[in-house]
């Protein structure tokens, strides 16, 4: 199960839910599981690896997340405020399919997502 979770303010975090994760080579998908919160992950220690994923929008525009994987298997994923009508388990697939792609980490390796909510800049 992989819980997600979105952040707000400095350190808080909100619950969006539990996913198994269907990966299936070249695509990946989430399905939302019944279940309670897991703990919180807490958004410090090392850094594994950074990574971006650039997402279409639509008239030919681009917007880009900053990933970020913690050693603790907590996958950040800075994004756009444009991005915010975009389900969560939607841009977490994305996320995840492009740590997968940029990095050869596991998918199985990640065990949460934050998505926090930036400004465009």
């Amino acid at each position: 199960m992989l819980p997600i979770f979105v952040a707000g303010g400095e350190s808080s975090l909100s619950f969006e839910g539990q996913y198994r994760v269907v990966d299936q080579g070249s695509s990946l998908s989430l399905q939302r599981q019944d279940g309670q919160q897991a703990g919180q992950p807490t958004l410090k220690g090392s850094v594994s690896v950074r990574t971006q994923a650039v997402l279409p929008l639509d008239g030919g525009e681009r917007a880009v997340m900053q990933l970020t994987l913690m050693e603790d298997g907590t996958l950040v994923a800075l994004v756009p405020d444009s991005l915010a009508g975009m389900s969560r388990d939607t841009l977490s697939a994305y996320a995840l399919s492009a740590l997968k792609a940029a990095t050869g980490f596991k998918v199985t390796q990640v065990r949460s997502v934050v998505l926090r909510f930036t400004a465009a800049k």
